[in-house]
């Protein structure tokens, strides 16, 4: 029995139905980088073998995004971004740990065992931790354990799902979208529509709460978000969005946001004409305890009932399977892979006094945003 999220937010990336049908009013506590703990749980890559390719370091940061703290770790290091890999994209707005490697062949001196990077409000931590056969790539993780503090009157209220399992829609959430702007998916759909209209919705489309003012000030003033920042420069050269040519990470961004909404609904079909997410219809897979549905690319297999609820999703969007095709003109193809329908977590919940500290563990790819909403605890 699922119900139905009265969240305008969830409401805006898809996420229409909750499972637990249970409702607080709890916040995260500020400052949200002490109170937001991400702990990633690696694969075993290490090796103590003389062949090794590369150095392993644990990385703990804060208020930084990891793409920003591999371009601080490279120029400190002297070498190119590209010499560096991650396993997931960790939170910014937070304290987080996880692992990266560096490729032995781009290093020409010693690698120092401890590295701190930073300024007073960002700050980078590493430590040496033994070496690896290989490169760690995007994905290779098992997940990541989630610490988060939280406070509010009603707080006790959450005590009563301590040590329970909970079974979650496994929704693309907040982060995916942006929460500050969540419109990366609007963008990508804009993409198959018009050049132009894309650009001005990056640009020149309000936040939720931004009134026309705020515009003004944002675009004459350097963006503090990266991908307003890199197009408003692009924008400043050729004057007509027409001719901007974003870059290519950024076009496949928006184009995989609009993968992700296009799934998130596919969930809400799926649960609107089936009753449930437990059970494999055609069209998905099976990975031995529970479906695996595919995330819509312009290879999907037409001939299928998990077609057939894409198809009425494409169409409420106005588009079809054949303007997914259109991504190539940026250089992007969509191409379908397979994600789980639901997930599964243990819940430990410690309350002192109004607060609580909420410990759980995630498959990867998979969001806080996921038990966060389940609880009624607002990310924004």
């Amino acid at each position: 029995m699922y119900c139905i999220s009265q969240d305008p937010l969830d409401k805006l990336l898809g996420m229409r139905y909750k499972s637990l049908c249970f409702e607080t009013k709890l916040r995260i506590v500020e400052p949200r980088i002490y109170h937001f703990i991400v702990v990633e749980q690696p694969h075993n890559i290490f090796t103590q073998s003389a062949n090794a390719k590369a150095a392993v370091y644990v990385m703990v940061k804060r208020n930084i995004s990891t793409l920003d703290a591999i371009n601080l770790l490279a120029t400190f290091l002297g070498i190119q971004r590209r010499c560096i890999s991650y396993a997931g994209l960790k939170d910014a707005e937070a304290t987080t740990l996880q692992y990266v490697t560096i490729d032995l062949q781009c290093i020409r001196k010693k690698l120092p065992k401890i590295i701190r990077v930073g300024t007073q409000t960002k700050n980078l931590w590493m430590r040496f931790i033994g070496y690896a056969l290989t490169m760690l790539k995007p994905g290779l993780l098992r997940g990541n354990t989630f610490y988060i503090c939280v406070e509010g009157s009603n707080v006790e209220e959450i005590k009563k799902f301590d040590k329970q399992e909970i079974n979650l829609l496994a929704y693309y959430g907040y982060q995916r979208f942006g929460t500050r702007r969540p419109n990366t998916h609007t963008v990508g759909l804009l993409m198959l529509i018009s050049p132009s209209l894309y650009i001005r919705e990056l640009l020149f489309e309000p936040y939720p709460d931004e009134k026309m003012d705020s515009i003004r000030s944002r675009l004459e003033k350097t963006p503090s978000l990266n991908p307003e920042r890199r197009l408003l420069q692009l924008l400043n050269r050729v004057r007509s969005p027409q001719h901007v040519k974003p870059p290519f990470e950024l076009l496949r961004l928006f184009a995989s946001a609009l993968q992700a909404y296009l799934f998130n609904q596919y969930i809400n079909k799926r649960i609107y004409y089936y009753g449930n997410v437990k059970e494999k219809i055609k069209g998905e897979k099976w990975d031995g305890t529970r479906p695996l549905a595919p995330v819509i690319g312009e290879d999907i297999e037409l001939s299928s009932d998990a077609a057939e609820l894409y198809k009425e999703i494409l169409e409420e969007e106005m588009l079809t399977f054949e303007d997914l095709k259109l991504f190539r003109m940026y250089g992007v193809k969509l191409v379908t892979y397979y994600r789980p329908l639901f997930t599964k977590t243990r819940l430990s919940i410690t309350v002192h006094g109004k607060r609580a500290w909420i410990t759980f563990s995630l498959e990867k790819g998979m969001y806080a945003t996921l038990v966060l909403r389940e609880l009624g605890i607002k990310e924004y």
